[in-house]
């Protein structure tokens, strides 16, 4: 899954279920695109990853370069998948390498793992079906964003201005939604 944390306030802000390719990677960037203010050359769009080289081809198909501060973390393995070190590259602007960290993220998905067990890489006897997935992870966002409190007595939902209260799991599954 590829999914999308907003580093200030930990809003959950997107995820896109399926395998790690140039079309899943594409849809990903389109929901962000929808979901964020249009970045300018002075107030750019800020996105730190891991070493997938699929998101710079997602990303500008969505951002103008001049528009992105973008930052990888790449992790380097040896034959044997165990970690030999961590490097650091800016992509689009620059900055402190410090800046560039995906430990949020990283703290992110490992809450998801101790909290869905579908979540959890060795787990095989857990349906893996993407609809299910997809559906679990919109879950976990609704609660992430309105329900739990994070700093200062707030929700990221809150902390983003999204909504003025913590909200129940009662008022999340009886919100009235207006039909189109």
């Amino acid at each position: 899954a590829y999914i999308a944390i907003k580093r200030k306030s930990s809003l959950h802000l997107a995820h896109v279920v399926g395998k790690w390719n140039d079309i899943t990677c594409h849809d990903f960037y389109e929901i962000i695109h929808k979901r964020v203010r249009q970045p300018t050359y002075r107030n750019k769009l800020e996105v730190y990853s891991d070493g997938n080289d699929q998101n710079i081809p997602a990303m500008l198909d969505f951002w103008n370069e001049d528009c992105l501060k973008y930052g990888q973390v790449i992790r380097d393995k040896d034959t044997n998948g165990e970690l030999m070190g961590k490097r650091k590259r800016w992509v689009f602007s620059y900055g402190s390498y410090e800046d560039i960290s995906i430990a949020h993220m990283d703290g992110y998905c490992a809450k998801l793992r101790e909290r869905v067990c579908r979540f959890v890489r060795e787990a095989k006897t857990y349906s893996k079906k993407r609809i299910v997935l997809k559906e679990i992870l919109d879950i976990h966002q609704a609660h992430h964003n309105l329900i739990e409190i994070k700093e200062k007595g707030k929700t990221p939902a809150m902390m983003e201005g999204l909504v003025y209260c913590k909200w129940s799991w009662s008022k999340l599954l009886h919100k009235q939604l207006p039909f189109n």
